[in-house]
């Protein structure tokens, strides 16, 4: 996955430093903890975006009559337990 504009830091998650010289960690543990949490930061982003995508299709396919089948999520079996 591609980095995010140059220089962005990660706050949200406590990293206080861009994608690019983390990257280039030189095996400093540190910087390879931060890259992990940038990583898994961009990977939940990318999953968030891909079940809204699902729920945006299937809620469009079902105005029109169709039928889509959209696998569960974690999210989706986390509500149908309560």
């Amino acid at each position: 996955m591609h980095s995010s504009r140059p220089g962005r830091a990660y706050p949200q998650i406590g990293v206080s430093d861009s994608h690019h010289p983390i990257s280039h960690h030189g095996g400093d543990k540190n910087k390879i903890t931060s890259l992990a949490k940038i990583n898994v930061y961009h990977a939940t982003l990318f999953a968030y975006f891909l079940e809204k995508l699902a729920i945006a299709i299937y809620e469009a396919a079902g105005a029109r009559g169709a039928t889509v089948v959209v696998p569960p999520t974690k999210t989706a079996a986390v509500s149908r337990r309560r």
